[in-house]
């Protein structure tokens, strides 16, 4: 059985960059999971990484019990489901998204790869896709303190800080799932 590869990482370590690439080389599928936010504007990325949903929408899929991974972040909830876990190879989360499937998801192998990027990289890759200084470094403050120990949850921890490292993640994960034996 073909392992779920969740990438952890912090706002603009890449790991949306890193699922693409997988799917674009390997047609591995990403899952694309629900959020509440608005899209980022001139953001094709952000467009391709998520379902934009309102609070109501969210409230049905958590009545209906059908949530597995969820998080919350400036006001906005994130979450993805059973069956768009089931129907995915790559899933995109952060620490607690990464908690709540090594809980509540047992359908198939999860390993999990922490993207390690420094905090400048980070804070200028944001600034490139149009985040404004006040929401980096909001958000570089949040990440700082959300993903301090998430190293300590991951299965594997490769350094994503240039496009070289980043083609290199995209040749070790292929790896993972052509080699993964349960």
């Amino acid at each position: 059985m073909k392992p779920l590869i969740a990438i952890v990482a912090p706002s603009g370590a890449g790991k949306t960059t890193l699922a693409n690439k997988l799917h674009k080389r390997f047609g591995y599928i990403p899952l694309k999971s629900y959020t509440t936010r608005p899209p980022r504007e001139n953001d094709d990325a952000d467009l391709s990484s998520h379902i934009f949903c309102d609070m109501n929408e969210a409230e049905s899929f958590l009545k209906q019990n059908q949530i597995i991974c969820s998080s919350w972040f400036a006001d906005n909830f994130y979450f993805c489901t059973r069956d768009q876990l089931n129907n995915s190879d790559i899933y995109v989360t952060d620490v607690k998204g990464l908690k709540d499937l090594q809980n509540n998801y047992h359908d198939k192998p999860v390993l999990s790869v922490y993207l390690d990027v420094d905090s400048s990289v980070v804070g200028e890759r944001m600034s490139k896709r149009g985040d404004n200084n006040e929401v980096i470094l909001k958000r570089l403050q949040h990440d700082a303190e959300a993903f301090k120990d998430a190293k300590n949850y991951v299965n594997f921890v490769c350094d994503n800080s240039t496009q070289d490292k980043l083609n290199e993640n995209v040749e070790f994960i292929d790896m993972l799932f052509r080699n993964y034996r349960r």
